[in-house]
């Protein structure tokens, strides 16, 4: 069977959503409950007890399950609030760099909005979050559009990527890395001694001051290392 062009290149944001579904988040329970599990198997997972109105961390599979059972609020994480998306807004728009958003804020911040939207302050409107939130989702595409320029055959350094943010790059970006490569046969030899230079800086500095780096056969000793 043949596979979809996003298969192909690996995880699809179908799989992302679906690993976010165990990241950590704070709920206030609305009922006290002893140990819960989220069914009745033998091997289920137990959390709690939860005692209002203590907050508690639980998988975010089980908060929206609570959630919609009307045993829980989710506490919305701080960086979702409007202030603090404000001030993330400006950082993407005033700076070249990425500003430090959470790996997964592009997928949390979906779930929660479609399936959580009450429990934002109301100060943190949903409304105004998803318009911010788009803004700086198309401020950092822009980024990521100028910093394709600076794509060489050796690597592409743009930290504080999202995990949503390279998927989306990685078919384009592989794809472009080949061709690269195609063009300029010594950029594996280059990346070896990057990866030297990062790794084992010692012998690196001593293949360097013996000049071998200069010689193309010095490639078949890094090949046997790397």
């Amino acid at each position: 069977m043949a596979l979809s062009h996003r298969r192909r290149w690996g995880l699809t944001p179908q799989d992302l959503d679906f690993a976010n579904q165990e990241r950590e988040i704070e709920i206030v329970p609305m009922v006290r409950l002893p140990l819960t599990s989220s069914n009745d198997g033998p091997l289920a997972p137990q959390f709690g007890p939860f005692n209002p109105p203590q907050k508690a961390k639980v998988p975010l599979w089980f908060a929206l399950q609570m959630k919609k059972k009307g045993k829980c609020r989710i506490v919305v994480p701080g960086w979702l609030s409007v202030a603090s998306l404000e001030e993330t807004l400006r950082e993407e728009t005033s700076s070249d760099d990425f500003s430090p958003l959470p790996r997964d804020y592009v997928e949390l911040s979906n779930t929660l909005l479609h399936l959580a939207s009450d429990d934002f302050p109301l100060h943190s409107s949903s409304d105004k979050v998803k318009i911010l939130l788009k803004d700086i989702r198309e401020a950092r595409q822009a980024k990521i559009r100028v910093g394709a320029g600076a794509l060489n055959p050796v690597h592409l350094a743009m930290p504080h990527l999202s995990s949503m943010e390279i998927l989306e790059l990685r078919p384009t970006f592989s794809t472009a890395f080949q061709r690269l490569r195609e063009l300029n046969p010594e950029a594996e030899r280059h990346e070896a001694i990057a990866g030297m230079w990062l790794e084992k800086e010692g012998e690196a500095r001593r293949r360097a001051e013996l000049g071998e780096f200069e010689r193309g056969d010095a490639q078949e000793g890094m090949e046997e290392e790397y």
